[in-house]
Protein backbone atom coordinates (compact mmCIF):
# COMPACT_ATOMS: atom_id res chain seq x y z
CA UNK A 1 0.00 0.00 0.00
CA UNK A 2 1.13 3.88 -0.48
CA UNK A 3 0.37 6.68 1.85
CA UNK A 4 -2.31 7.65 -0.54
CA UNK A 5 -4.16 4.52 0.71
CA UNK A 6 -4.03 5.90 4.06
CA UNK A 7 -5.60 8.91 3.40
CA UNK A 8 -9.22 9.62 3.84
CA UNK A 9 -10.67 12.72 2.13
CA UNK A 10 -14.23 13.77 2.74
CA UNK A 11 -15.68 16.18 0.48
CA UNK A 12 -19.15 18.10 0.51
CA UNK A 13 -21.78 16.56 -1.59
CA UNK A 14 -23.81 17.74 -4.85
CA UNK A 15 -27.52 18.52 -4.11
CA UNK A 16 -30.33 18.13 -6.38
CA UNK A 17 -30.27 22.27 -7.13
CA UNK A 18 -26.54 21.74 -7.95
CA UNK A 19 -25.41 23.51 -5.17
CA UNK A 20 -22.79 22.15 -2.51
CA UNK A 21 -24.27 21.28 0.62
CA UNK A 22 -22.88 19.28 3.58
CA UNK A 23 -22.62 15.59 3.38
CA UNK A 24 -22.23 14.75 7.26
CA UNK A 25 -20.51 16.95 9.83
CA UNK A 26 -17.30 16.13 10.87
CA UNK A 27 -15.83 15.85 14.78
CA UNK A 28 -13.34 18.80 14.24
CA UNK A 29 -11.49 17.09 17.49
CA UNK A 30 -10.58 14.23 15.84
CA UNK A 31 -6.75 13.24 15.92
CA UNK A 32 -4.94 14.49 12.45
CA UNK A 33 -8.24 16.05 10.91
CA UNK A 34 -6.70 18.73 8.45
CA UNK A 35 -9.10 20.88 6.13
CA UNK A 36 -7.11 21.29 2.67
CA UNK A 37 -10.13 22.96 1.03
CA UNK A 38 -12.86 25.59 1.65
CA UNK A 39 -16.16 25.63 -0.52
CA UNK A 40 -15.99 22.48 -1.21
CA UNK A 41 -14.71 21.84 2.27
CA UNK A 42 -12.29 19.35 1.96
CA UNK A 43 -10.25 17.40 5.02
CA UNK A 44 -7.44 14.53 5.09
CA UNK A 45 -6.31 12.67 8.06
CA UNK A 46 -3.01 11.42 7.16
CA UNK A 47 -2.78 7.85 8.83
CA UNK A 48 -6.03 7.57 8.91
CA UNK A 49 -5.67 3.14 9.01
CA UNK A 50 -2.36 0.97 9.05
CA UNK A 51 -0.90 -0.96 6.10
CA UNK A 52 -2.45 -3.77 7.77
CA UNK A 53 -6.01 -2.67 7.79
CA UNK A 54 -5.33 -1.27 4.20
CA UNK A 55 -4.36 -4.77 3.46
CA UNK A 56 -7.34 -6.07 5.04
CA UNK A 57 -9.52 -4.08 2.96
CA UNK A 58 -8.11 -4.55 -0.19
CA UNK A 59 -8.86 -8.38 0.10
CA UNK A 60 -12.35 -8.69 1.51
CA UNK A 61 -13.17 -6.10 -1.56
CA UNK A 62 -11.23 -7.63 -4.60
CA UNK A 63 -13.11 -10.50 -4.74
CA UNK A 64 -16.27 -7.97 -4.97
CA UNK A 65 -14.83 -5.90 -7.43
CA UNK A 66 -17.53 -4.86 -10.40
CA UNK A 67 -17.46 -2.07 -12.81
CA UNK A 68 -18.70 1.09 -12.33
CA UNK A 69 -22.03 1.76 -14.47
CA UNK A 70 -23.71 4.68 -14.98
CA UNK A 71 -27.47 6.31 -16.06
CA UNK A 72 -26.94 6.67 -19.94
CA UNK A 73 -28.29 10.02 -20.26
CA UNK A 74 -29.41 9.21 -24.02
CA UNK A 75 -31.58 6.67 -22.91
CA UNK A 76 -31.65 6.40 -19.42
CA UNK A 77 -30.23 2.87 -19.26
CA UNK A 78 -28.28 1.69 -16.39
CA UNK A 79 -25.03 0.15 -17.96
CA UNK A 80 -21.63 -0.18 -17.81
CA UNK A 81 -19.47 3.13 -19.84
CA UNK A 82 -16.63 1.57 -21.77
CA UNK A 83 -14.59 4.16 -21.30
CA UNK A 84 -14.49 3.98 -17.93
CA UNK A 85 -11.63 2.04 -16.15
CA UNK A 86 -13.08 2.16 -12.45
CA UNK A 87 -14.88 -0.24 -10.58
CA UNK A 88 -16.21 -0.48 -7.30
CA UNK A 89 -17.32 -3.19 -4.71
CA UNK A 90 -19.40 -2.96 -1.34
CA UNK A 91 -17.74 -3.98 2.60
CA UNK A 92 -20.54 -4.78 4.73
CA UNK A 93 -19.59 -3.33 7.60
CA UNK A 94 -19.81 -6.05 9.74
CA UNK A 95 -16.24 -6.95 7.56
CA UNK A 96 -14.83 -4.46 9.31
CA UNK A 97 -15.61 -3.42 12.13
CA UNK A 98 -12.13 -1.44 13.84
CA UNK A 99 -12.64 1.14 10.40
CA UNK A 100 -16.38 1.76 11.21
CA UNK A 101 -15.51 2.45 14.48
CA UNK A 102 -12.83 4.76 13.18
CA UNK A 103 -15.19 6.52 11.01
CA UNK A 104 -18.39 7.15 13.43
CA UNK A 105 -15.59 8.68 15.74
CA UNK A 106 -14.59 10.71 12.91
CA UNK A 107 -18.20 11.83 11.92
CA UNK A 108 -20.69 13.21 14.14
CA UNK A 109 -23.65 11.58 13.45
CA UNK A 110 -24.60 8.11 14.48
CA UNK A 111 -25.56 5.91 11.34
CA UNK A 112 -25.67 2.39 11.22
Amino acid sequence: TTSDTKRVTVTEEETGDGKLGPFHQLNQQYPGLKQLHHNPDIFEVENFLSDDKCDIIIAKATPHLTPCIIKNESTGAIEQDPSRTSADANLPQTEAPSIVSKLKAMDSCDAN
